[in-house]
């Protein structure tokens, strides 16, 4: 393999709004297999779209952009609005798509760690009993 390395391509350039664009294209897939009744596609596109906006959210929150708290919030309202939409479709839970929920709740997600913590730190006294 032979690979063209340029300085100005996406690759190699910092994080900036337009790679934001990209969300808008998974809405518009959604809508059309929704409409198409191909429900494989739909989950699919769904999962892709939910991975998507984690790594969005991850990146756009170390990056030096303006109105970024307007952006996270938007982030964070499409997280929650994919999660009540394929939830049961694509089973997420918060101990095997924790990334996810942190974005969407991160509040909550805050305590769930803590009472999961103590449970184990419990757990560990009870078995080393």
């Amino acid at each position: 393999y032979f690979y063209r390395l340029r300085d100005n391509s996406i690759m190699h350039s910092s994080y900036s709004l337009k790679r934001l664009d990209v969300l808008d294209a998974y809405e518009a897939q959604l809508a059309f297999f929704l409409e198409k009744g191909l429900s494989d596609m739909y989950c699919l596109t769904g999962r892709r779209y939910l991975n998507n906006l984690v790594w969005q959210y991850k990146n756009c929150r170390t990056a030096n952009l303006p109105r970024k708290k307007r952006i996270l919030r938007d982030l964070r309202f499409r997280t929650i609005h994919l999660i009540i939409r394929f939830k049961r479709k694509l089973g997420l839970s918060f101990s095997r798509t924790p990334e996810i929920f942190n974005i969407a709740f991160p509040g909550f997600m805050f305590v769930y760690w803590g009472v999961l913590a103590q449970i184990h730190k419990f757990k560990n006294r009870i078995d080393n009993a």
